[in-house]
């Protein structure tokens, strides 16, 4: 299946979210919500309290979103770079 994330840097949906492009991902909940309802798709819908990931600097809530990534494998660098630390010395 194709990787599908409507989801922008800023936390804005995507044109590959049709009308609800431009969108903050946390506005569209509702306008998503009243047009499954209007339209007679929505099966239920309620508020329920729980544990929420925040950013540690400005307490907002925290988008999970799917991006390209880059992990490097450490582990056969690590003592080259410890061993190259404890060689290195400060410029006065």
């Amino acid at each position: 299946m194709p990787e599908i994330s409507p989801v922008d840097e800023k936390g804005k949906l995507t044109q590959d979210a049709g009308k609800y492009a431009g969108l903050f991902v946390k506005k569209a909940d509702p306008v998503i919500i009243a047009d499954l309802n209007e339209s007679g798709k929505l099966f239920h819908s309620e508020k329920i309290m729980h544990s929420y990931p925040l950013c540690w600097r400005c307490k907002t809530p925290l988008i999970y979103r799917m991006s390209r990534q880059w992990f490097l494998k450490m582990d056969i660098l690590r003592d080259k770079i410890l061993k190259s630390n404890k060689e290195s010395k400060m410029a006065p």
